[in-house]
């Protein structure tokens, strides 16, 4: 009798998966929504099963329940209604293994969802998945726990809304798990991942981690496995026997014969710098003796990655060569530094150099569009933009020239060459054929791209340069006319006191005055200069107006011209598992590849038309950069002087204030004076009037002070009284 699938609010959504004697099926509960994943023994009886199976499911049980790590697969208590039916239909009496569910499935079907994963995943892929199942693995290890079966098969995709990539990477499958003082012997795990003790039935530990770890990242960089996985596993293996101490590689070669190789393979997805960092750990961990599986200052394999993940990395791409580069950068890198750097790799000389970065406002939001362009200056350090930023790209311009006159040049390898001159082309290359075109369509699509972001960035940039010299001009102008209006109404005043008989003997005898006078006449001076300088950079700024409009043109020639070179559309044209149809009985070379030849030919006709026969769009973009460095030296001076003005303006404000108390004090002496100056007559009047006030305010003091004193005294009669 079969199992139902629907038991109380519970329903089964679909089989998962299934092994070799475990079926993994789907539970949702139709109320909450809520899912479960639960593996059932498949087998009808018990006697079907040996005593090792029955262990490792016991053992993969019990593991699940006492493991509580982010990046490992959760165990989930059943609703008793749901376990107790499934039971009845669980011939084998093994319990129920019941997990969170993962909706995005495992990395083997994401690496061959489409077939440009056959040359690797990209470098935010990698890094998220090296560092959760690195994360994962280093907790069982420190729980004494060897997880002995890591392979894409058995790392699955949880959906993570609140993280950068929206997904995080679990561990499962702890069937082959073990405990690390367990000596047993046990064949385990997928050949391909497999670590040589235990295919050789060695003693063997925690290190095999190591080995299938290592074997799967370069998988997942790569796109294919490290070694030979067109070989027998005897004789395969044999071959890692006898590989060097730094080999991370073997591989057939084009000619048939087997090649080692201590470097990745060059079509892959990551930056330089990390790939180098990468071939560093694989040398370690694809060593052959598992006692050279070791790190400097005791650090585990794991703590080496995470040294090698927390490097920060800032990617450069120069518009002139359309090449990219990057470099390790760190809290104590200038940019000056990085520009030696620059200037070395793409042997231009620092000083013809032009840098802009580009970034995204809200990096959370995936559908936002809104960048900010920032030109870069020697005074701002990397980790500015990097720590705020994760992802930043350099763009770096040639100030005389957008692009090189030899910038395009195919580079086709001579696997795609021969599919070209060669008409017998043997079809056994099939597949390495498509992964190289693959990989050079997506590359030539990426540098088309980025090349159309670096040339509307400068264009971009140099319109919101003008547009701040705009708004700097009119504020300079409006501050400096207020601050002449200023001055002239203060020079004004300054003529009239000096004229005024009343206080100008005064004045004369207070040194500051003369200070004050001395320095109107310099802010006079100070401001004919700067006015002078204000209409020369008039003159300029209408030069700028001039060529922001004719930019604005190109820009808009530029869109259409970029439109126009669809290197995408081909790319999704090969991209596609339906695109490369095996060879038929009869079917010619010359027919098997003809549509790997269309999109490639398609491709270099599209590139060709963008880098070399658009010369309007290179002749009139030469002087892009020269037009950004005047924008940036207008805003520079206007900046500046603006900045002039206003501590002019401050300066001016303490001057008119101390003048004013000048003035102020001047007035008093003379009121002084006057008052000295009474003759005696009149002085004594003063007094005497002075006395007849002072007179009858005592008396009214006294009748105040007697009056106090009378309810003072009624007061304390009362109290007395009462």
């Amino acid at each position: 009798m079969e199992q139902p699938t629907l038991i109380g609010e519970w329903m089964q959504i679909s089989i998962l998966g299934s092994g070799s004697f475990g079926t993994v099926s789907l539970w949702r509960h139709q109320r909450t929504s809520e899912s479960v994943a639960i593996k059932k023994c498949k087998y009808m009886k018990p006697s079907a099963l040996s005593a090792k199976q029955t262990q490792r499911w016991h053992m993969e049980v019990e593991f699940l329940k006492s493991v509580d790590h982010p990046n490992i697969i959760k165990y989930k208590s059943l609703d008793p209604i749901l376990d107790n039916i499934i039971n009845k239909y669980n011939p084998t009496n093994l319990p129920l293994l019941s997990m969170e569910y993962c909706t995005k499935g495992n990395l083997r079907r994401y690496l061959t969802n489409e077939p440009v994963k056959l040359c690797g995943l990209p470098e935010s892929d990698v890094r998220m998945i090296i560092r959760d199942i690195s994360e994962g693995l280093s907790y069982l290890h420190k729980k004494n726990i060897t997880h002995r079966d890591v392979k894409p098969d058995n790392i699955v995709l949880q959906d993570s809304p609140t993280r950068k990539g929206s997904t995080v990477y679990k561990l499962i499958d702890l069937g082959y798990a073990k405990e690390l003082q367990d000596s047993t012997l046990s064949f385990v795990g997928t050949l391909h991942y497999l670590a040589p003790e235990i295919f050789y039935n060695q003693d063997y530990d925690y290190r095999v981690d190591y080995w299938s770890m290592g074997t799967m990242v370069f998988e997942i960089i790569c796109g294919v496995l490290p070694f030979l996985p067109e070989f027998t596993p005897f004789h395969k293996y044999e071959k890692i026997k006898n590989k060097d101490l730094n080999d991370i590689c073997i591989f057939l070669n084009n000619s048939g014969s087997v090649s080692n190789s201590t470097e990745i393979k060059k079509e892959n997805f990551v930056t330089s710098c990390f790939k180098q960092n990468m071939e560093i750990w694989l040398r370690k961990v694809l060593q052959m003796d598992p006692g050279n599986r070791k790190f400097s200052n005791n650090l585990s394999a794991f703590d080496y990655l995470k040294y090698i993940l927390d490097k920060k990395i800032i990617q450069v791409f120069s518009v002139f060569k359309l090449e990219f580069y990057s470099y390790e950068v760190n809290d104590s890198t200038q940019f000056g530094t990085l520009k030696d750097w620059i200037s070395r790799d793409i042997k231009i000389p620092k000083s013809d150099l032009h840098f802009l970065f580009r970034y995204q406002t809200v990096p959370n939001q995936s559908n936002d569009k809104s960048y900010e362009i920032i030109h870069c200056n020697d005074d701002r350090t990397l980790l500015q933009y990097l720590i705020c930023h994760e992802t930043v790209i350099l763009y770096v311009y040639k100030e005389d020239s957008m692009l090189h006159d030899k910038c395009f040049s195919p580079k086709l390898p001579n696997l795609l060459k021969d599919i070209f001159n060669n008409s017998n082309f043997p079809l056994k290359y099939l597949k390495r054929v498509y992964r190289l075109a693959l990989f050079y369509i997506y590359s030539s699509c990426r540098a088309k791209e980025t090349f159309e972001c670096a040339y509307l960035s400068l264009i971009q940039h140099i319109q919101s340069q003008c547009e701040k010299v705009k708004n700097q001009y009119i504020k300079a102008t409006s501050e400096f006319r207020q601050l002449l209006e200023d001055v002239h109404i203060f020079n004004q005043k300054l003529k009239e006191d000096k004229l005024n008989g009343n206080i100008q003997g005064h004045l004369n005898n207070i040194p500051e005055f003369g200070e004050c006078l001395k320095y109107g006449t310099r802010i006079i001076s100070n401001l004919e200069r700067r006015q002078a300088n204000l209409n020369l950079f008039g003159k300029q700024y209408k030069m700028l107006e001039a060529k922001k409009l004719s930019i604005s043109e190109i820009g808009k020639y530029a869109a259409e011209v970029f439109a126009k070179c669809n290197i995408l559309s081909q790319f999704e044209i090969c991209n596609n598992k339906g695109f490369l149809q095996l060879p038929k009985n009869g079917d010619s070379s010359d027919i098997v590849l003809k549509p790997i030849r269309d999109v490639i030919s398609e491709t270099l006709k599209l590139e060709c038309n963008l880098y070399l026969k658009e010369t309007k769009l290179k002749d009139s973009s030469r002087d892009f950069c020269v037009i950004s460095k005047f924008s940036e030296d207008l805003l520079f001076w206007v900046d500046d002087f603006v900045d002039n003005i206003q501590k002019l303006s401050i300066e001016f404000g303490v001057v008119r204030a101390s003048y004013d108390k000048i003035v102020s004090e001047a007035m008093k002496t003379k009121k002084l004076d006057f008052v000295l100056n009474l003759n005696t007559k009149e002085t004594e009047e003063l007094i005497k009037e002075n006395e007849v006030l002072r007179c009858r305010f005592i008396d009214l003091l006294s009748q105040r002070m007697a009056a106090h004193k009378d309810f003072v005294e009624a007061a304390q009669d009362y109290l007395d009284l009462n």
